[in-house]
């Protein structure tokens, strides 16, 4: 990821947390993919389904600020969209938001994921 991506995410989340986080904390079966540049981006319970769908996710913890709570997040590239969205419907709610209904969310799989993941980064 490049310098360029960590900007635009910062960006989005410095614009649209509240309606990210607020969406992704009702999450029950809705992959919510956000465009940054060339990328899609994906924020905590939908991370987890992009890291459940994708065997090349790579999650990863990032922080809006020191003293904010850890957002997890993971992504791809635009040309790997199409291995995850094939076969399903998509909804564009915006040209920068995609979702895509899957199957629901195991939250407590979806808990303990997000618990190791935070652990493992620091």
């Amino acid at each position: 990821m490049t310098a360029s991506f960590f900007s635009h995410l910062q960006t989005l989340l410095k614009e649209r947390a509240q309606e990210i986080l607020e969406r992704e904390q009702l999450n029950r079966s809705t992959l919510h993919l956000y465009a940054i540049g060339a990328c899609w981006v994906a924020f905590e319970k939908s991370a987890y389904l992009l890291s459940c769908l994708y065997e090349d996710a790579y999650p990863s913890v990032v922080r809006q600020d020191s003293s904010a709570l850890p957002i997890v997040i993971d992504g791809l590239t635009a040309e790997e969209l199409p291995l995850v969205t094939q076969g399903r419907n998509l909804h564009m709610g915006d040209r920068s938001h995609l979702a895509i209904p899957i199957t629901a969310c195991n939250n407590t799989a979806y808990l303990k994921w997000r618990q190791e993941l935070i652990e493992e980064v620091g």
